[in-house]
């Protein structure tokens, strides 16, 4: 791979994705080594009851969680801190890996509460 000469930005970028091109990507055993972190934690229960996706049924399904269950979760504070929970145990219990060509499980475990709000904020607000 050849960045060439290019602005400083690009560069940065190019020189990430480089970077990135040697992690594997994620599995879903990697997910659930992090997930599994979270499960005695006390807020993580709370937080499934008020968003909704406590029950069996919701969880044997893999639906994707609606609009109502998601708006649930940015609404509790119970998921605020199982949202933190799962993110420093992304950062500390997952190995490095990628879940996309452009996102590694690094990048992710940065990712705040309040940024993941913001586009489900906007969206709802454009309805």
């Amino acid at each position: 791979m050849s960045c060439g000469v290019v602005g400083l930005s690009v560069r940065a970028a190019c020189v990430s994705a480089f970077v990135h091109a040697e992690l594997p990507f994620c599995t879903p055993n990697h997910a659930q080594l992090a997930l599994e972190a979270t499960y005695p934690h006390p807020a993580h229960q709370l937080c499934m009851k008020e968003a909704g996706m406590q029950n069996k049924v919701y969880l044997a399904s893999r639906f994707t969680p609606s609009l109502t269950q998601v708006g649930a979760f940015f609404n509790s504070k119970a998921c605020r801190e199982t949202f933190g929970v799962i993110m420093d145990a992304v950062k500390n219990n997952m190995p490095t890996c990628m879940y996309s060509e452009n996102i590694s499980s690094k990048q992710l475990s940065d990712l705040t509460y309040d940024q993941l709000k913001t586009p489900y904020t906007a969206y709802i607000e454009s309805l």
